[in-house]
């Protein structure tokens, strides 16, 4: 935790993942007559349980290796936020909130349609009704 008093060996990174912030790019998604666009879509607030790191050396053998990093981290988390559209029979949008934790994946989604009728186009117009 950031917060706290209590600075550890990994403080330091620990903040920088909390803090940390990766844009996605826009996504559209078709599928016969719906369309599902994702949009502004960021996460944040990553967390590791364990980090594992070990480093190998350069060696001098027949074949001259360079030396490496290796680092396996384990539970990932972190959480995306965004918007959502949808278009096809009707129209509608709203907010999207995604937690992923190891295996476990939360999706949140915030709903806001808008009625049919304002998005049905009208075949006839009475242009004499024209207000100035």
């Amino acid at each position: 935790d950031c917060n706290t008093i209590s600075r550890g060996r990994y403080h330091a990174l620990v903040c920088w993942l909390w803090d940390a912030q990766i844009h996605l790019p826009n996504e559209q998604f078709k599928e016969e007559i719906f369309t599902i666009s994702v949009n502004d879509l960021s996460c944040t607030n990553f967390q590791v349980t364990s980090i594992k790191s070990s480093y190998v050396p350069s060696s001098a053998g027949a074949k001259k290796n360079n030396p490496s990093l290796q680092i396996d981290l384990t539970g990932i988390s972190a959480t995306c936020k965004g918007n959502y559209g949808w278009s096809g029979i009707g129209r509608g949008s709203g907010n999207v909130v995604a937690s992923v934790s190891g295996n476990t994946v939360h999706l949140e989604v915030d709903v806001a349609s808008a009625p049919l009728s304002d998005h049905v186009k009208h075949s006839s117009t009475n242009k004499n009704n024209a207000h100035a």
